[in-house]
């Protein structure tokens, strides 16, 4: 991962990280940039970007840890399966979440957004996953999959579908035995809650100065 995370740092550094989903969104975070689709999902969810300011951090390990500059951060975390997270807080309280959960070592790239409650459980999640040739292996294909829970937390909507480049749906592609176990893969309520609980009530930030 040290090569991978020193690629970043130099793609961002020159403006041209737009190869892949995760390096396009630490750009976006190092110019300051409201990320692809954020500004109207955080909308949606009744929360305006422009009255706030994200806390960003790493997972090290079993624990989230704040950071100053999150593509150092994700660079010091030398592996090729972690996750980072930009929480939208107002009066404290976590309102809009976005988690990404990065496997490298398969070409795996997940980017949850949800809509938080009073109670820090989610209530409306959009989960993009994009998956993408290893070594010449594998197929490249996106996956869009949207879920929301009721005030009781029961499932109220869980739909999703495949999509090319430009967003369209198209028909789901043939897919090989791992992916066809994951391609849907939704975050457990606990991955937020353990969030909020790290970076809410902690004290560690790393700067991340370089």
């Amino acid at each position: 991962m040290k090569l991978l995370g020193l690629a970043l740092l130099l793609a961002i550094s020159q403006g041209t990280a737009t190869s892949d989903p995760f390096n396009s969104y630490l750009n976006s975070v190092e110019e300051n940039r409201t990320p692809p689709g954020l500004a109207s999902f955080a909308s949606a969810c009744g929360f305006d970007l422009e009255k706030g300011k994200p806390i960003y951090a790493v997972n090290v390990g079993e624990t989230w840890v704040r950071s100053l500059n999150l593509a150092k951060a994700v660079y010091d975390t030398e592996s090729d399966f972690f996750s980072s997270s930009e929480v939208w807080t107002k009066d404290g309280t976590a309102r809009v979440i976005v988690l990404w959960s990065l496997s490298l070592d398969v070409g795996s790239e997940i980017r949850t957004m949800a809509c938080i409650s009073d109670d820090g459980k989610p209530r409306k999640l959009q989960v993009t996953n994009w998956n993408f040739p290893v070594d010449g292996e594998g197929k490249k294909w996106t996956h869009q999959q949207y879920k929301a829970f009721g005030k009781d937390g029961r499932v109220v909507l869980n739909q999703g579908h495949f999509e090319d480049s430009h967003g369209r749906q198209v028909a789901p592609p043939k897919l090989d035995e791992d992916s066809q176990g994951s391609f849907d893969w939704v975050p457990d309520t606990s991955a937020f809650l353990k969030i909020e609980s790290d970076l809410l009530n902690a004290n560690r930030v790393s700067t991340g100065k370089r």
